[in-house]
């Protein structure tokens, strides 16, 4: 009897116990990430573009994805001109509650340019980005590498990683990654 009220209280204890580890478990959360916004197409045409935005956040919204849209300024800047009708398609994303990150301006890979470019590449990338997201009275906070690539040198990884800390960026993580440019060229 004496070893079947242990065992009771052993399960009980063993019980209560992951229960209460279960309890203080942090809450996990998921986010849809889209690279190279405003919009991914091999289309010039407005209209194909606004057309795509407008139904892939009707998407997003109608089943509440969170989701962040990573974007490359200079698809801002065709001919060198800020074109305000690629700026609105940015305008969208946060008119449907969505986040925008920072993909740096022209999408260059660190391998190919010295940190210090590639810092500059951020600084640029965020300036459209920040003032959209300022006028929605939120903070620029993501950053997200192009081809998530982060250098090759630890001491380069480490640099530019206080870098990004200081200006309060967070690197969004990739956990599934799909080459979803491909079916750009495939859909257009």
């Amino acid at each position: 009897m004496k070893f079947k009220v242990i065992g009771l209280l052993f399960l009980f204890a063993a019980g209560w116990l992951t229960i209460a580890a279960q309890s203080s478990k942090p809450a996990r959360f998921i986010a849809v990430t889209i690279d190279d916004l405003p919009v991914i197409s091999t289309r010039r045409d407005i209209a194909v573009r606004r057309e795509i935005t407008t139904k892939l956040l009707k998407h997003l919204t109608d089943e509440q994805v969170p989701a962040i849209g990573f974007v490359n300024e200079t698809q801002l800047f065709p001919n060198g001109r800020r074109d305000e009708t690629q700026v609105d398609l940015l305008r969208q994303w946060l008119a449907a509650g969505l986040e925008l990150g920072n993909h740096t301006f022209s999408h260059l890979s660190m391998n190919k340019i010295s940190r210090k470019k590639y810092e500059a590449e951020i600084l640029r990338g965020e300036i459209v980005t920040k003032e959209l997201l300022m006028a929605k009275n939120q903070p620029i906070r993501y950053f997200r590498h192009p081809y998530l690539i982060t250098g090759r040198k630890l001491s380069t990884k480490r640099k530019l990683a206080e870098f990004l800390k200081r200006r309060d960026y967070t690197i969004a993580p990739v956990t599934f990654d799909t080459d979803d440019y491909l079916f750009a060229r495939a859909s257009d």
